[in-house]
């Protein structure tokens, strides 16, 4: 006879994103700007709509269950009633973008201006706005936008533009958020659009973020990225 289970009693909250990673369940709270890590426990797939599953999954104690959805209702990051939250997926990153093969290809003053002004925007997002408000803002130009009618390769092209101008506005430190959000800004000006992923790793625990174009990466070596789990899919 099938044991009938249960429904859960609490959901991630709609600002928070969570993966599994090497035994424990990584959330990322996109309205505070900061991550929390949490040992996974067989209990809690049960207990929280939208927990992740993975394996090993340690057995804890329903008390110590209790006080980590506790915890977590008081941060803000669980919440009581039913959400519709649904991740989006993207494909693995199997290649990177070659910002040298459309070398040949003129750059204009305007690519330099729109290069100057996406960075300076998303600049601008990251001082003054939430992660969940810069998401937003990306989904709602998104659907504003037909994407069926990018040309082929536009994407790269553009990509690869931006990516050798980078160096006049963005120095050689890792600034990996800001270059993916203002590359998909460059895109948005020219009517394209991409994928914005933050993904973490551990040992020692790292978050990075990256554009990718189906399972193209755009702002990084795919083999780098490969090191990441996907954790926000924009």
């Amino acid at each position: 006879m099938q044991t009938r289970q249960s429904p859960p009693t609490h959901w991630l909250a709609p600002h928070v994103r969570a993966c599994d990673l090497d035994g424990q369940v990584v959330l990322l709270d996109l309205r505070a700007g900061r991550y929390a890590a949490v040992r996974q426990a067989r209990s809690l797939p049960v207990l929280v709509a939208g927990w992740p599953r993975c394996t090993p999954a340690a057995e804890t104690s329903p008390e110590l269950a209790a006080s980590t959805i506790r915890a977590l209702q008081a941060k803000g990051m669980l919440v009581d009633h039913a959400v519709a939250s649904p991740q989006p997926s993207t494909p693995a990153p199997e290649r990177s973008l070659d910002i040298h093969a459309s070398e040949d290809a003129r750059t204009s003053l305007g690519d330099v201006a729109r290069m100057l002004a996406a960075t300076a925007t998303a600049a601008l997002q990251l001082r003054h706005r939430s992660l969940l408000d810069i998401a937003d803002g990306i989904v709602r130009r998104r659907d504003a936008t037909d994407l069926r009618a990018q040309p082929p390769r536009a994407v790269d092209q553009a990509a690869a533009t931006y990516r050798r101008l980078r160096p006049l506005a963005i120095g050689s430190r890792d600034r990996c958020l800001l270059e993916s959000l203002a590359l998909l800004r460059f895109l948005g000006y020219q009517g394209l659009s991409a994928t914005w992923v933050i993904g973490v790793k551990s040992r020692p625990f790292a978050a990075h973020s990256w554009l990718q174009d189906g399972s193209q990466v755009l702002t990084d070596h795919a083999e780098r990225v490969r090191q990441y789990r996907p954790l926000l899919i924009v």
